[in-house]
């Protein structure tokens, strides 16, 4: 028993040694601001599609976060490999490369 444990534990360690933290922003823009403004309180999911029994794809939450006052959002300890960002809704394609950390492209919502 003890060595089951002593191996998930440096399985575990593994998988977050290979984990990204992520950073984005959010920008919105309209008819009345004469350039981008950062947006607070836009919520940023990330999903995992697998496959179903039915031919089709599950898209499951990996991790949730809401944008700050500057318009930034961070997620931490994120698997390399391949996701939809959802930002406000829309969704995008992401994808995670084993590295400490990855920027987001920006995101430009408009009113």
């Amino acid at each position: 028993m003890k060595r089951f444990i002593v191996c998930v534990a440096l399985f575990t360690l593994a998988q977050l040694s290979n984990a990204t933290d992520l950073r984005g922003r959010v920008d919105g823009m309209h008819g009345y601001a004469p350039a981008p403004f950062p947006v607070a309180g836009i919520q940023v999911t990330i999903f995992v599609g697998q496959s179903n029994p039915y031919g089709g794809i599950n898209y499951i939450p990996v991790a949730n976060v809401v944008t700050g006052p500057d318009g930034m959002y961070y997620f931490r300890n994120i698997p390399p490999g391949t996701y939809v960002l959802q930002i406000g809704g829309t969704n995008y394609p992401l994808q995670v490369f084993p590295q400490a950390a990855q920027d987001i492209q920006a995101v430009l919502l408009r009113y």
